[in-house]
């Protein structure tokens, strides 16, 4: 009985936190696209790094603009930012590629106003953020996750970019009600 009722919390946290890490992907990916175009002066900002991109950066660009020409007749850059993964946008914060001296310090830094350190330590965040996203898309347990501070770290993040809507997020009690509503952990007898 008390499986099932884990399990059944497990599947409340996980629907209470899509709306949070909805809110962290949409902050993200728009600050950064906007930094990036207003830095480039181009909304294809893509286009014009071209091989400054990892290949696999571009493949995943090239991907969504064929899927993108395939359903819709054309591949906006609107079309294409949106349907790019977390995992994109969180690999442009990377050390690899050069990716530091090529796009965080001339101007995705600006994306996010209100952090003010290096950018491994925030695409440490952001990549584990992306995991428990993940697992929560999968339907995985993620009971063992420190779930407060995961909902804090979420509501960090988002606060780098925007203070609002961090406050935005943080206010919105579904997070907390269900965590608050955690069935009892017992441990197994030693046999």
């Amino acid at each position: 009985m008390l499986a099932l009722a884990l399990y059944e919390w497990n599947l409340e946290v996980a629907a209470a936190f899509s709306y949070p890490l909805h809110y962290l992907e949409i902050v993200v990916r728009n600050a950064v696209h906007d930094e990036l175009t207003q830095h480039f002066g181009d909304a294809r900002w893509w286009d014009v790094l071209g091989k400054k991109l990892r290949d696999q950066d571009r493949e995943e660009i090239a991907k969504v603009k064929r899927t993108r020409m395939r359903e819709y007749g054309c591949a906006t850059p609107d079309g294409v930012v949106s349907n790019l993964t977390l995992g994109f946008w969180v690999g442009l914060l990377a050390k690899r590629n050069d990716y530091e001296m090529v796009l965080w310090r001339p101007c995705l830094h600006r994306a996010f106003p209100g952090y003010h350190g290096k950018p491994a330590p925030l695409h440490g965040a952001l990549d584990s953020l992306r995991k428990l996203r993940n697992k929560i898309s999968h339907q995985e347990p993620i009971h063992k996750f420190d779930l407060p501070a995961e909902f804090e770290q979420i509501c960090d993040v988002i606060g780098f970019v925007s203070g609002e809507m961090a406050a935005y997020v943080r206010a919105h009690p579904g997070v907390g009600d269900v965590l608050a509503r955690r069935p009892p952990v017992t441990k197994r007898r030693g046999r």
